[in-house]
């Protein structure tokens, strides 16, 4: 929704230059009411942490008015109701919301001064939730921005400096390295699914990076305080870009605009410690509790030759997706729970998949076939999916998807080597097992005690299953029509080659037969058995990676054989015992502790420790954590050492060179200076700052507060 111009409130500096507050409601196409400034019009605030590395800096500004209405209307619960600009000369100084307030005023005086608070529009993001419509690998550059788009600031630029490449050469040829720089969404939510806010992301990527992120006359800049180089300046969308150089000046050449300077000596640190929260990818597939089903039908029975099938039919699964259809007039469709819901009777017959709980049991039948005593009195139900392909008139065709279990996104590491038996055995990270046993139902009840033998056929059947897995782009396919085809990944291959088969153990037909063990004991994976998918880049041993979000699937595939039954068409099938499961190489199971959270630390000095607080980061590179959500992956590669920076002109380790920054700064006590100057447009947050009463030391502006109208700026400058 756009915003409409409702107040304006012009005024001039001492200098004379003009400015305006302009107040835009969310949704208004109204005119715009004039009010008059008061003595202070808009002053300036931003925030002074001490502390250099801080990941934001941000502002909040005080408009001052004088009038007789209280503007009641401002003080709204939506922090994004009400944006403010401040224009000096046109351009804009400063851009935010009015925040909501609680606030004290004159009642008595006809005339009276009002003041209304403001917050940036880069702070909104404190109460902005991280949102996706499915969980995937995001770059840090689309992180950047989903910020500066949520935010709905009118900044003028964003400013961010060139400091890290792949290479020392894709650095000289300007590389963007932030759009190779992935990490897996699911980092944002914690495992309740409860979302990170914009800006705790925002902070967590400054983190790594060793940035702080600030708005300043009208900008948003990323500042590296150790860069004294080249920054990019972008416009909003992030695609067209400038270059601008860092900038010195000297205190004295500004000028002065108050008294009541100070100089303090700060505190010095010979410890630091970084803490990485390690987000661990524990069971990467979902499983599905029974337990908390909606119930469609409460008790679908059966009966026959004293064997009764009893089964309970649900609407839906809470972590996997069940397809379910209907065949009208020829025309296979699609329902919703909706449809089930209102036609619970029938929903033994309709087609696709739904989640069941069975049990088979005996009762004393009389002659006459009805029931008399039952032999139980209590049921022990097994959990179970039931499958029906086929309602007697029509028939789903072999890939109709019918269950599909998501995966999170997440990293799977090809190409390393396990030399377990020969040189033709190259194991990777891990592998993905599917276990379960099938059961073919021939009967329109798709009864679970179905006679033991098929009148006019008394051999074997190797029941098979049509499924898909797809991670990220890559598919682990074959040539369903050549069951002799080896199955292997593919990136990006044609439909064909997306699907592959489940073949079961050989049995009777209409016994319980179990997907066919493909393990053996030259795998690496540690109680790992069924139809094994291991994640290997075969029949090339070049390295890859596979990132991103995954899906399993099942078809309606059922016995694709339909002539060894003669006339006699399956219904369907029944799964139980059914799983999924993802397992580690050994030498990975054993090597880390991926739940134990990755210190850094450095001490100087033993004897004397002096610690600064510990620094906690919720993103960070790989150092053999295990599957972790809150690792950067750059490129087909993990984020290790292997991020080169211009400032040591060499690769190094985000989390080791934000030690060595605080060391070398840190390591002994600093000045922190206070002087009110005047507000020059020539300083910028990279500004590096001199007074000539301090020789030979150099400060970084680090916050304070502007007053607009006065021109003065109650300057706070670290010594770097």
């Amino acid at each position: 929704m756009s915003y409409g111009l409702i107040y304006t409130v012009p005024f001039a500096t001492q200098s004379n230059i003009p400015c305006v507050v302009e107040i835009e409601k969310k949704g208004y196409t109204g005119t715009s009411t004039e009010l008059t400034a008061g003595s202070s019009p808009f002053t300036i605030s931003i925030d002074d942490d001490e502390f250099l590395y801080t990941p934001t800096r941000f502002s909040s500004a005080k408009i001052e008015v004088v009038g007789s209405d209280y503007l009641s209307s401002l003080y709204s619960t939506d922090y994004k109701e009400y944006r403010v600009t401040l224009k000096r000369n046109g351009l804009v100084a400063w851009c935010g919301f009015i925040k909501p307030e609680i606030y004290t005023q004159d009642f008595t005086s006809d005339t009276f001064s009002l003041e209304i608070e403001c917050i940036s529009a880069i702070s909104v993001l404190e109460f902005i939730d991280y949102e996706t419509d499915s969980i995937k690998f995001v770059s840090f550059w689309d992180i950047f921005n989903k910020c500066i788009s949520a935010a709905e600031g009118r900044y003028n630029n964003v400013l961010i400096p060139h400091v890290y490449a792949t290479t020392s050469d894709q650095y000289l040829a300007g590389e963007n390295v932030f759009q190779q720089m992935k990490i897996s969404e699911q980092n944002f939510f914690d495992e309740d699914g409860k979302p990170m806010t914009l800006k705790e992301v925002l902070e967590e990527v400054c983190k790594l990076l060793n940035w702080t992120c600030t708005d300043w006359m009208g900008s948003l800049y990323f500042v590296d305080i150790d860069h004294q180089g080249e920054y990019y300046s972008y416009d909003l969308s992030l695609i067209n870009k400038s270059s601008v150089q860092t900038n010195s000046i000297n205190i004295q050449d500004i000028g002065f605009a108050g008294t009541g300077h100070s100089l303090d000596i700060l505190s010095g640190f010979n410890k630091v410690t970084i803490k990485c929260s390690n987000y661990p990818v524990g069971d990467l597939v979902p499983e599905e509790d029974f337990k908390f089903l909606s119930i469609a039908d409460n008790g679908y029975t059966s009966i026959i030759n004293g064997y009764v099938s009893y089964k309970r039919i649900f609407l839906a699964g809470e972590s996997w997706n069940f397809e379910r259809f209907i065949s009208n007039s020829g025309t296979i469709q699609s329902v919703d729970n909706e449809y089930i819901k209102s036609h619970s009777s029938t929903a033994n017959n309709v087609l696709g998949a739904y989640p069941i709980k069975f049990q088979v049991y005996k009762n004393d039948i009389s002659s006459g076939g009805t029931v008399i005593t039952p032999e139980i009195t209590s049921l022990s139900l097994t959990d179970a999916i039931q499958i029906r392909v086929y309602d007697g008139t029509s028939r789903l065709e072999d890939t109709k998807k019918v269950l599909s279990i998501k995966i999170p996104a997440a990293s799977y590491e090809h190409g390393l080597p396990y030399h377990i038996m020969d040189t033709d055995n190259h194991y990777s990270s891990g592998a993905f097992a599917i276990k379960g046993s099938l059961k073919v139902c021939l009967g329109d009840e798709m009864r679970i005690d179905e006679e033991k033998t098929l009148s006019g056929f008394s051999g074997d059947i190797t029941p098979v299953l049509i499924a898909s897995m797809r991670i990220g782009n890559f598919y682990y396919g074959q040539d369903i029509n050549n069951e002799n085809d080896i199955p292997q990944w593919r990136e990006s291959p044609s439909d064909n080659l997306r699907y592959f088969l489940i073949k079961f153990q050989k049995s009777k037909i209409l016994e319980w037969n179990a997907i066919e063990n493909t393990k053996n004991i030259w795998m690496p994976y540690d109680s790992l058995e069924g139809f094994i998918i291991e994640i290997r880049n075969e029949p090339s041993l070049t390295p890859l990676t596979i990132t991103g979000d995954g899906e399993f699937c099942i078809y309606a595939s059922g016995n694709r054989n339909d002539s060894i039954f003669g006339t006699t068409k399956p219904s369907g099938y029944i799964l139980k015992d059914f799983g999924l499961q993802y397992k580690k190489t050994y030498d990975l199971e054993n090597s880390t502790d991926e739940n134990t959270d990755r210190i850094y630390e450095n001490v100087l000095e033993e004897n004397y420790i002096n610690e600064l607080d510990e620094i906690e980061m919720k993103i960070s590179s790989y150092n053999n954590d295990g599957a972790c959500y809150s690792k950067i992956m750059i490129g087909d590669n993990y984020l290790t050492d292997n991020l080169y920076n211009s400032i040591l002109n060499k690769t190094k380790r985000p989390e080791d060179l934000l030690i060595t920054r605080i060391i070398n700064h840190y390591s002994k006590t600093r000045n922190k200076l206070t002087e009110i100057i005047k507000n020059d447009e020539a300083i910028r947050p990279y500004t590096i700052l001199s007074d000539n009463f301090l020789v030979d030391k150099k400060f970084i502006n680090a916050g304070g507060e502007i007053d607009v109208k006065q021109e003065s700026f109650e300057c706070i400058m670290i010594q770097i």
